[in-house]
């Protein structure tokens, strides 16, 4: 892999704050944000920004998507991905039992709007989220940035934070808590492996539960 140059510069930011910029382009192009055309054309957003960072990868970085933990899908990641998605279930309705109403108003609203989505939309909603946002977040803006820094928590932290920051206008100040302890894990389990696929199958295997399964807020 090539020294990290003004390429990789652009690759992080893309992955760091592409996302909030391919947010706003839907509400101007069909009025409402919370629509089924607007939520599509973000999605299809985020796909072009891991194309974007993928073409510097193979490009200007010279380097291959093993860079970023994609090296071929084996039965172990798979386990441990629906590990740690066991592990942020649990650690959630343990956050929403402590916060109470307030923090399962404020999901179960954000909620409201994703599950009156058509299912194909829901079903594309859940795959795009969980890979493209841990190609982006975890793969793509952490392994650069510990090029960058040298420090991989730094990295780590920086990463988590726009994560974290970045869900909060739709989620809500109680509920980012939870998005919070969801993005730590996901950290934790990529730092730990390398590998990006168990923070893939984990963060798919999570939002699957919450837009394809029971409801489990009215059951705490």
């Amino acid at each position: 892999m090539a020294r990290p140059g003004k390429a990789t510069w652009l690759g992080v930011f893309l992955a760091l704050l592409g996302p909030l910029f391919v947010a706003g382009p839907p509400a101007l192009l069909v009025g409402d944000p919370t629509s089924p055309a607007a939520i599509f054309v973000f999605l299809c957003g985020m796909w072009v920004l891991v194309i974007a960072t993928g073409a510097i990868i193979v490009g200007p970085e010279r380097a291959s998507l093993a860079s970023i933990g994609l090296a071929g899908l084996r039965w172990r990641s798979i386990g441990i991905g629906l590990l740690a998605a066991l592990v942020i279930v649990a650690a959630m309705l343990v956050v929403l039992a402590i916060f109470g109403a307030d923090a399962k108003g404020e999901i179960r609203r954000g909620k409201e709007t994703l599950l009156d989505l058509p299912l194909w939309l829901r079903i594309f909603t859940v795959i795009t989220a969980g890979v493209t946002e841990e190609w982006l977040y975890r793969g793509y803006a952490i392994s650069r940035l510990e090029r960058l820094t040298g420090r991989r928590w730094i990295a780590a932290a920086i990463s988590l934070g726009v994560f974290t920051l970045g869900h909060l206008p739709y989620w809500g100040g109680e509920a980012a808590i939870a998005v919070l302890i969801a993005g730590l894990t996901l950290t934790l389990v990529y730092l730990w492996t390398r590998d990006l696929v168990p923070a893939i199958v984990a963060h798919v295997a999570v939002d699957a539960l919450s837009l394809l399964g029971p409801d489990l807020i009215d059951r705490i």
